[in-house]
């Protein structure tokens, strides 16, 4: 027998169906659509999360003007 290698997917529409059987609650559309694409977004950021250079997502971009105030802070440091 093989044994399964478990794997991070996205939530789709059996999911959160049965998720909505489970707990007797049922989702207007958009919410189930929100949910789609909030599960697709969470793993795709996982994904680009493995690169070690991956700036964390809750932080702009670096701009130039940030990159040569670290470098003027450096050669200052290290003369």
């Amino acid at each position: 027998m093989r044994r399964r290698e478990w794997a991070p997917r996205r939530s789709g529409s059996r999911e959160i169906a049965a998720w909505q059987d489970n707990t007797c609650i049922r989702l207007e559309p958009w919410v189930a659509r929100l949910l789609r694409k909030l599960s697709a977004a969470y793993l795709a950021e996982g994904r680009r999360a493995e690169a070690e250079t991956c700036p964390p997502p809750w932080r702009a971009p670096v701009t130039q003007r940030e990159l040569e105030v670290a470098e003027a802070e450096l050669r200052n440091v290290l003369g």
